[in-house]
């Protein structure tokens, strides 16, 4: 979980781990611009992707990764979640054991 947040933390943050490049600011803002949105046949839900990532859908309560809008990231098997919040600057994993 921490290594996680940790990930997804440098992506909600210009995308760097102790100076260590994970993505390039444009390849988070090409992760973050909606390529698909309509109904998943597997969760059975309405999603939006970008590239990789799994975008906020702000007017549903339960499809927010964060408080803001701009929150990207993906819920994994059994409960787990990770995501990345830019507007506040957070990163978020958890899981399971």
């Amino acid at each position: 979980a921490r290594a996680l947040a940790r990930i997804y933390g440098a992506l909600a943050n210009g995308g760097s781990v102790d100076g260590v490049p994970v993505l390039s600011p444009e390849s988070i803002d090409r992760a973050r611009t909606e390529q698909s949105f309509g109904p998943d046949l597997v969760l059975q839900v309405v999603t939006r992707f970008g590239l990789g990532f799994m975008l906020s859908r702000p007017e549903e309560p339960h499809m927010r990764f964060g408080p803001q809008p701009g929150g990207f990231g993906h819920p994994g098997a059994g409960g787990s979640l990770g995501f990345a919040d830019p507007a506040s600057g957070l990163g978020f994993g958890y899981v399971m054991n």
